[in-house]
């Protein structure tokens, strides 16, 4: 066999190599195809062809060349979709709860004459002619009586179980001013100091003495 290139007719031309038949363009299974069909004609025997046949021959083999010398379109890979980076959300710290400010309450004033608030007492000795802002935890002790005034067959003693301060006082200013205002207050006069002393004892047993501020 003769290759293309050894024909005896002034018309022909050499065959294209494989090289020039491929393009850079051109797939792997394309370029293979070609080769295939290159390296066939190759072993084609035209020694005893007429002109016209190696002519057609040559045609055939300029339209492949000229086929396989266009860009063959490749497929353009997708554009991968890439996220933007996005920095995390910094956690913010819970505020916790502040409590109000809350005044506190205002110290409850005393609706008594300093005068009156020196002759009470808050402790023992818990006896007879005495007045406290607490409540005396046991009964009241007898005292001796004082001088009945001149003129008088005795004097009164006042008990006060319910009041602003409570006991027992021969002044009768100070027991009213103890139950002023006092809602439910009590008081009442005595002719002796056995008396006041009985019922303010007994008020205690049946817890009936309160404080009133």
């Amino acid at each position: 066999m003769t290759d293309l290139s050894l024909t005896s007719s002034g018309t022909e031309r050499s065959v294209p190599s494989a090289e020039a038949t491929t393009s850079a363009n051109m797939d792997a299974n394309t370029a293979a195809a070609f080769q295939t069909v290159l390296n066939a004609m190759r072993t084609v025997d035209l020694s005893s062809a007429s002109g016209e046949t190696v002519a057609a021959f040559q045609t055939v083999l300029d339209a492949l060349t000229s086929f396989g010398q266009v860009p063959v379109a490749t497929a353009t890979p997708a554009a991968t979709f890439v996220a933007p980076l996005v920095a995390p959300p910094v956690a913010q710290p819970v505020a916790q709860p502040v409590a109000p400010l809350v005044a506190p309450p205002p110290a409850p004033i005393s609706r008594l004459p300093p005068a009156v608030l020196a002759q009470l007492r808050t402790s023992a000795p818990w006896i007879f002619g005495s007045l406290y802002i607490t409540i005396p935890p046991q009964h009241l002790s007898a005292i001796p009586d004082p001088p009945l005034p001149a003129g008088e067959d005795f004097q009164y003693w006042y008990c006060i179980s319910k009041g602003t301060f409570v006991g027992i006082t021969l002044d009768q200013g100070l027991a009213s001013l103890g139950t002023l205002g006092v809602s439910g207050a009590t008081w009442k006069a005595h002719k002796s100091q056995a008396q006041a002393l009985q019922a303010f004892n007994q008020y205690l047993d049946l817890h009936m003495v309160r404080v009133v501020p």
